[in-house]
């Protein structure tokens, strides 16, 4: 989930990350897992 996450917060920042970043991606990967 960790590696999802930082993923696509650098696909959506296209840079470096904090933690608040990939934080902030949760709801969005949470909610692809629940659809498969």
């Amino acid at each position: 989930l960790i590696r999802y996450a930082a993923k696509e917060a650098y696909e959506q920042y296209g840079r470096s990350m904090v933690s608040s970043d990939m934080l902030d991606q949760l709801p969005s990967l949470i909610k692809a897992a629940e659809k498969q």
